[in-house]
């Protein structure tokens, strides 16, 4: 029999030993799929009563420069100083003002469809059924992966203390994914239907929970004894388990007090820990009373370490880090590759925000503000990262910091140019929380560095070992081209930029009665 007290107490135990890793993972899982009550739209929607679309025409007086920028960033109106307080936009945003809910997936995907049939065709609805296969292609096979590969994580976590947070991609490494989508995906058209019934869905919530658990323990099982065995795991242990969920308001409470900052840097880890060794227990109860199914249960290493391994990692796994870190990451990049570098961030930026873009609101746009299918930003940003951070590749912390500043002088400078010399604001990430001037934001910062760490550590290395193989002169052909194409875009966006409805929408901010005199800012939301 287990106990609420021994369980929270070896979690408590686990978070001192892996700390960082165990905060990194469910931060991870915040980011990357929303989970512990944030909200699923990683860029908010904004405030439908205040919304316009199009670029937004900067009405500064023509003398304003970096002075009158600078004046910017000091503190301002009472309504930006509630701004700042309680944020309104992004995921931070809803980890401080503790917003739950986001819109259903299934609305989004219908408004998608409808409003791109209606405005722009066949040619258009046929992009817009793509856009909804892959976002299917997401929940099924990325979202559901990585909560399994989570479970997994904490599972290992449990014995083995320096278990590295890649382990939530483990499905993916083993090439074990189709059996556990296939389960989580009848696991969660059960609990819908289950839910339109209230009490069975709550009664069936925790029949089923423990099914993440079993195929992050053996992701061969089928179906039918995934959802068996966790019935008979939580035969007589639902409301237990229903008690043990109640326990944790008193923590909730004081996550809000303190705006979300305890759920990040503990309560997150700390709850899903309690939940693995739940699972650990009842796995334990299983085999020993041999319930039907129990034989599926056949990780033995997650019960005991054996002692002939190295202390601290899951058999295999410190070979498999080992081997990880002998990545080079310290090679030297040729001029062409570092170009080629630049193209690819540059079109995987644009494919992510039109993407972004046209799942969540609706709308297929061309984005950034050029006509190509590139944002020069994310090129920049990556290429500056390997040749001005390279030095520091050795001391991942710091790394990760000067990345985050890295982005941060790119992408706010950017933002200052285009609008002092276009008169347009592409982006503004007003109502985010600790925003500056509304030309970056800590959210946007943090993802930044994340993804140019992984570049730095991991793509760039791997990256440059497949456009070695191509041949030299057809490296160089391709790069004329592209630097021929990038040119003839950039003369003709520098006088005809891309703007108008897609390319940004803002929620109104200024107050009405503001002259143009005064530096009115409309301000509102985009991604880069």
């Amino acid at each position: 029999m287990w106990s609420r007290k021994e369980l929270k107490a070896e979690a408590k135990a686990n978070l001192k030993k892996n700390y960082w890793a165990m905060v990194a993972v469910c931060f991870l899982m915040a980011i990357l799929i929303a989970e512990y009550s944030l909200s699923t739209e990683t860029i908010n929607y904004y405030d439908s009563d205040n919304r316009y679309s199009g670029a937004v025409q900067n009405e500064m007086n023509s003398t304003g420069g970096l002075g009158e920028e600078m004046d910017h960033l000091l503190p301002g109106s009472e309504e930006q100083l509630q701004q700042e307080l309680h944020p309104t936009k992004g995921v931070f945003s809803s980890v401080f003002n503790m917003l739950g809910k986001s819109k259903a997936t299934a609305n989004n995907i219908l408004r998608t469809i409808n409003s791109i049939a209606a405005d722009h065709g066949g040619f258009a609805l046929m992009i817009a059924l793509l856009a909804v296969a892959l976002a299917a292609f997401y929940e099924i096979f990325i979202k559901a992966m990585l909560r399994v590969g989570e479970r997994r994580f904490f599972l290992e976590n449990h014995l083995y203390h320096k278990t590295h947070i890649g382990r939530i991609f483990f499905l993916f490494k083993e090439k074990k994914f189709r059996r556990p989508a296939w389960v989580m995906l009848v696991k969660a058209i059960y609990l819908f239907l289950w839910s339109l019934t209230i009490v069975g869905g709550i009664i069936k919530h925790y029949s089923y929970k423990m099914i993440p658990y079993i195929l992050a323990e053996n992701p061969d099982i089928d179906r039918r004894q995934a959802f068996k065995l966790s019935r008979e795991m939580m035969n007589g242990n639902k409301w237990k388990a229903f008690v043990l969920d109640l326990s944790f308001i008193g923590w909730n409470i004081l996550m809000s007090v303190t705006f979300g900052i305890l759920g990040i840097f503990f309560l997150n880890p700390y709850v899903r820990g309690v939940e693995a060794n739940l699972y650990l227990a009842l796995r334990a109860t299983a085999i020993a009373r041999d319930l039907p199914g129990a034989d599926a249960l056949n990780d033995d290493y997650l019960a005991a370490a054996p002692a002939d391994i190295q202390e601290g990692f899951y058999p295999g796994q410190a070979q498999v880090r080992q081997k990880k870190i002998a990545l080079d990451y310290h090679r030297h990049y040729t001029l062409i590759n570092l170009v080629l570098f630049f193209f690819i961030a540059a079109f995987i930026g644009w494919c992510w925000e039109v993407a972004l873009h046209l799942v969540k609101d609706g709308i297929f746009v061309n984005r950034g503000t050029m006509l190509g299918p590139w944002l020069p930003i994310y090129g920049v940003g990556g290429v500056a990262s390997l040749i001005i951070l390279k030095r520091f590749v050795d001391r991942p912390s710091l790394l990760f910091v000067l990345t985050m500043a890295l982005c941060g002088v790119v992408e706010y400078f950017t933002s200052w140019y285009l609008e002092m010399t276009k008169g347009i604001k592409w982006w503004d990430y007003s109502g985010y929380l600790l925003n500056l001037n509304g030309r970056i934001c800590l959210e946007g910062l943090l993802t930044f560095a994340i993804a140019g760490c992984a570049f730095i550590y991991l793509i760039a290395p791997k990256l440059d070992t497949m456009l070695n193989r191509i041949p030299k002169g057809t490296r160089f052909g391709i790069c004329g081209i592209l630097i021929l194409l990038f040119g003839a875009d950039t003369v003709y966006s520098h006088f005809h930029p891309n703007t108008g409805e897609g390319i940004t929408d803002y929620g109104m901010l200024a107050e009405p009665e503001r002259s143009a005199a005064s530096g009115q800012e409309a301000s509102g939301e985009t991604t880069l």
